[in-house]
């Protein structure tokens, strides 16, 4: 995990991570984006994805990259679109409440 006050492992932007800076175990939770290597990816979607479908590997780059403390902002925004499962995970990780989601919308696969 990155420390208070070090750099971001990528030039991300606020709002986007370039698609060059993804790391490949990342990719294959993006399935369903086409992703080009000039391109940059919403921040959000990519912490989403990655939060609800990643592996190990792929969480690591995520908290590297992202960070905590933004994450913890992230996290109530993105729970509904995640498994119950994917969000307690993430609550006990950010060491946060799980938010309060409406579960009605999720549907397992």
């Amino acid at each position: 995990m990155r420390q208070e006050g070090e750099k971001p492992a990528t030039d991300m932007t606020p709002d986007g991570i370039p698609v060059r800076d993804l790391h490949p175990s990342v990719r294959p939770v993006l399935w369903s984006y086409e992703l080009h290597d000039d391109a940059t990816m919403p921040q959000i979607t990519v912490a989403a994805a990655v939060m609800d479908r990643g592996d190990l590997v792929a969480t690591r780059w995520l908290l590297h990259t992202v960070g905590q403390p933004r994450l913890r902002t992230v996290l109530p925004r993105v729970a509904r679109r995640m498994s119950p499962r994917s969000v307690a995970l993430w609550a006990c990780l950010l060491e946060v409440d799980p938010p309060v989601v409406d579960r009605i919308a999720w549907v397992a696969a």
